[in-house]
Parts: structure tokens; C-alpha cells; sequence
């Protein structure tokens, strides 16, 4: 894969990093959160866990940014670790001093865009929550969890089939 190919994907990856970024931050402080949150939900879609709404609101904005940073960070220290560790299909090709750059340069770039599937995930997530808070009394349908989680799940399985996919090819050269 040419060098200029790898990082116009990247730029890309980061671009639409980026935007979700900010879809996140917007989900989060524009809405009128109630000064006590339901933050947890039992089977049927009852409130059974409480929180202030300034501390919804921090410790949602800190697990929706810095989350998807650390999945993001671990696939960018791959490149460090000892080839032994770099666990993908055809291992002995992608741990080859020679290809050992490519598949980390792929991981990383595949990684941002994991962080950018999570990050739309949870600025999703935060809507419904703040919305099943202002619900009277507060409940949580099971369609606005579902709908947005089965979404988030059918990305995970498609990001880890692209990335399967990807290593189980062998590189020519």
C-alpha cells in the first residue's frame, strides 16, 4: 500500500474522528440534564441507579472522549511491542520485520476508526438517557436502547471482519 494511500486514510479516519468528537461534546452540554439523573436502568426499563446531573455529565463526557482515546492509543503502541504480541491472522507474514510497519499502520488507522464508531455511540447513548430522564415518570424503552446498541454491535462486528479480513491477506513483497 503506497505511503500517500495510508495517510490520506488516516486523515480521513481522524477527519470522521474528529466530527463524532463533536457530535459527543454537543450531545452532551446543550441539553438540559435534571439535577438528579437516572443513570441505570433495570430489565423493563426502571430507574435503579442515581447520579447528579453535573456528575452524569462530567463522568459521561470522560468516558465518551477518553475511552475511545484508549482504544485508539493501544493500537497505535502495537508498532513498540514486541512482534510476538501483534496477534492477527498470518502472523508470521505481518510480524516480518518487513510488513511489521503496514500492519501496524492498518491497526492504527482501523483503530481511529473504532474510536469514531464509539464516540457516535456514545453521544447516542447520552440522547437517550437524557431523554429517558425527562420522561414523567422517568423510564428507559427498551427500543431507544436497543435500536441505537444493536447499530453499535452490527459496526463492531463489521470493523472486526474488515480487520480480519485484511490480515488474512498476504501482502505482496
Amino acid at each position: 500500500m503506497p505511503i500517500e494511500h495510508s495517510s490520506s486514510s488516516l486523515g480521513r479516519a481522524f477527519g470522521v474522528y474528529a466530527l463524532t468528537v463533536g457530535v459527543f461534546l454537543g450531545s452532551i452540554f446543550p441539553l438540559h440534564v435534571p439535577s438528579r439523573m437516572a443513570t441505570h436502568f433495570d430489565g423493563v426499563g426502571r430507574p435503579n441507579s442515581w447520579s447528579s446531573g453535573e456528575r452524569f455529565e462530567v463522568s459521561f463526557a470522560l468516558l465518551g472522549l477518553l475511552v475511545p482515546m484508549f482504544v485508539m492509543a493501544i493500537c497505535y503502541i502495537t508498532r513498540f511491542l514486541p512482534a510476538e504480541y501483534l496477534n492477527v491472522p498470518n502472523p508470521e507474514h505481518w510480524r516480518d520485520p518487513s510488513h511489521r510497519p503496514a500492519a501496524s499502520a492498518y491497526l492504527f488507522r482501523h483503530g481511529v476508526w473504532l474510536a469514531a464508531g464509539m464516540t457516535l455511540w456514545w453521544a447516542i447513548f447520552n440522547y437517550v438517557i437524557v431523554k429517558a430522564n425527562s420522561a414523567v415518570p422517568v423510564h428507559l424503552g427498551v427500543k431507544e436502547w436497543l435500536v441505537p446498541t444493536v447499530l453499535f454491535l452490527v459496526f463492531i462486528a463489521s470493523w472486526s471482519i474488515a480487520l480480519c479480513r485484511h490480515f488474512s491477506r498476504i501482502s505482496p513483497g
